[in-house]
């Protein structure tokens, strides 16, 4: 057996890893975030978080007098230590008065579908999921007006609905996860409650064409990012007592907890986040690359199209992006997958949405490989099937090795950039340049 390369890159894969040598003759660089440490007691860093938080009383201090609590946890497409940060809520909430019978756990499934029982029990643990109430978030009904937001870019009014739930506890917590995000620049803090525990109108009008279309819609930018001011007036409307959110490290590993105020958690955990996913600028290349960081996130092409966007800052116009992510669980949910089918041409499509009646279900992640294809080609290597990978708007490929070498003939290229954490981080181009 011949000794492998030196110079092998490994990409996340499912609960795996795919690898790919450089062609000869071709130079390669290689984007990761910045070494961040784990902490040596997440437990610890949780407990001291709930009791000195930021900008509000402690936990237990709010929770004093209150009747009934809802928590907002992550559903299962987001990486969050649910289990951890609910293991330093619930024991502070119900020494406090509040009783087991009284407290609900809640999904914030946005328009995902529930969570199962087994995915349940992942998430937060069989000895949580066996003792107390958990219910997922349905988009569809259960949800209670709350107020009325303006998006700047129409004037038309967007009605706030959320999780009746939510609104009826007395003490309403939310939890989460900040990474970036495909169009709201880091996700936690306000986005549990729009789009995370909203009515199916609400997220429609959220994920406008007009909203998803502006330039700083895009992962890691904050500075005049519309969809994230929004989320932040309907938290204001909806109301939330105490935050609590994570910062993890490419090996899932807890780097820092916020805990406290909505809005002065998710500011202090996007300062500490931004200072190691940004990733070294570098010069826009003709093959980027990437993946949708593995399990969970590369579940599903809906998912996965996040490490698309990840790379577009550092792809050249005219380029080919190279994707490995599993997809196990298909294209997406029945109505993203009769969508992508129906499409023919995703810049075409894309272009014509503002003028076009209805809405469809993951219109707004279609929207963004629109993006993906306006700059360039996508070679793919994934679980799908060669109808359905083709169906995507990419071209399919068994290996990640044939998949790169066909890129690098095809364009012609004499050196590409690799992204293994996919849209785990911010990639950005040498100069400012968006390639």
């Amino acid at each position: 057996m011949p000794p492998q390369r030196t110079d092998m890159i490994q990409m996340p894969y499912g609960k795996g890893h795919l690898a790919f040598t450089p062609p000869p003759a071709v130079t390669s660089e290689v984007l990761y975030s910045r070494q961040k440490d784990g902490l040596d007691s997440p437990s610890g860093a949780v407990s001291d978080a709930l009791a000195s938080p930021l900008d509000t009383a402690p936990l237990a201090a709010l929770a004093a007098g209150a009747a009934s609590a809802c928590i907002v946890i992550s559903d299962s497409t987001r990486p969050v230590p649910n289990e951890l940060i609910l293991d330093g809520i619930l024991p502070v909430v119900e020494k406090s008065g509040i009783t087991r019978d009284a407290i609900t756990i809640l999904v914030a499934t946005g328009t995902h579908r529930g969570a199962s029982a087994a995915e349940i029990d992942m998430m937060v643990g069989k000895r949580i999921a066996r003792r107390y109430r958990i219910v997922n978030h349905d988009c569809r009904r259960g949800n209670t007006r709350v107020g009325n937001i303006t998006n700047p870019l129409t004037g038309a009014g967007i009605d706030i609905l959320i999780d009746r739930h939510y609104m009826q506890a007395d003490l309403k917590i939310v939890t989460g996860l900040v990474e970036p995000h495909i169009f709201c620049g880091y996700s936690g803090g306000r986005k549990a409650l729009l789009p995370g525990i909203a009515s199916l109108s609400s997220i429609r009008r959220w994920h406008g064409p007009e909203l998803i279309r502006e330039a700083a819609s895009a992962p890691g930018i904050t500075t005049g990012n519309i969809p994230a001011a929004l989320s932040l007036e309907a938290a204001r409307l909806a109301g939330c007592h105490f935050a609590l959110n994570v910062t993890l490290n490419s090996h899932r590993e807890v780097t820092g907890v916020f805990a406290g105020d909505v809005e002065a958690v998710h500011d202090a955990a996007v300062n500490f986040v931004e200072s190691y996913v940004i990733t070294r600028p570098v010069e826009p290349a003709k093959v980027v690359v990437t993946s949708a960081a593995g399990h969970p996130l590369d579940a599903t092409f809906y998912q996965a199209i996040k490490g698309l966007i990840a790379v577009l800052p550092v792809m050249a116009q005219g380029g080919l992006a190279v994707l490995a992510a599993e997809m196990g669980e298909g294209i997406g949910d029945e109505g993203f997958t009769r969508l992508v089918r129906q499409t023919r041409d995703v810049v075409k499509w894309s272009r014509g949405l503002s003028g076009r009646s209805g809405f469809s279900m993951g219109q707004w992640q279609l929207q963004r490989m629109a993006w993906v294809r306006q700059k360039g080609c996508v070679h793919m290597v994934s679980g799908l099937s060669g109808e359905d990978a083709r169906a995507t708007f990419t071209e399919p490929f068994s290996t990640l090795q044939e998949a790169v070498e066909a890129a690098v003939a095809r364009t012609g290229a004499r050196r590409l950039v690799a992204v293994p954490e996919g849209p785990y981080v911010v990639t950005r181009a040498a100069g400012g340049r968006t390639g």
